[in-house]
């Protein structure tokens, strides 16, 4: 008894830790990420701001679908492999060069994306992905600064945008 004792009183001080640690890290975030693409801006604006087709290039979204507006805003829900899902609105798009869509009705973490593509030449360009985030959930704090990084998704996203053009991903910076 006395063992059960000692190992629940050592779990309740570690997850006490863990929140208070989770508490002092701070709520919001940026990080970003470049890469760059033997394809033309045009080509790579296309992909990336036909939201609808992103299930078939982005790996772990599995369903995109287009949900009620906001306002004039158009608002869109990534249903993802493991069953969870997430709604963004599209905040601001200025064909070829820009894209900026915001998480939307999520208690856990919001923020935005800013997609910006640099045309290097006709037949190249850069793509950087801006997040600016907010993580609300102390855990996820943690979970996203020391185990995730700020930066996985979108190294992901970068990756697969290379695959689906059948070259390498070539980070930048």
């Amino acid at each position: 008894m006395k063992w059960v004792l000692i190992v629940v009183g050592l779990l309740l001080v570690l997850i006490c830790a863990v929140v208070i640690v989770g508490l002092l890290l701070p709520k919001l975030h940026a990080a970003s990420r470049r890469a760059k693409y033997n394809r033309p801006a045009e080509e790579v604006w296309e992909v990336i701001s036909d939201l609808l087709t992103h299930a078939e290039w982005r790996r772990g979204v599995i369903e995109m679908k287009r949900v009620e507006d906001q306002g004039d805003k158009a608002v869109w829900k990534e249903v993802r492999r493991r069953g969870d899902s997430i709604s963004y609105l599209v905040e601001e798009s200025e064909p070829p060069r820009k894209l900026v869509t915001r998480i939307v009705n999520n208690r856990q973490f919001g923020g935005t994306w800013t997609w910006e593509i640099e045309p290097v030449d006709e037949n190249q360009c850069m793509l950087r992905i801006t997040e600016r985030g907010e993580i609300y959930n102390p855990i996820f704090r943690i979970v996203a600064r020391y185990f995730m990084g700020y930066t996985g998704v979108m190294d992901t996203c970068l990756t697969d945008l290379a695959a689906k053009y059948g070259e390498p991903v070539e980070f930048v910076e």
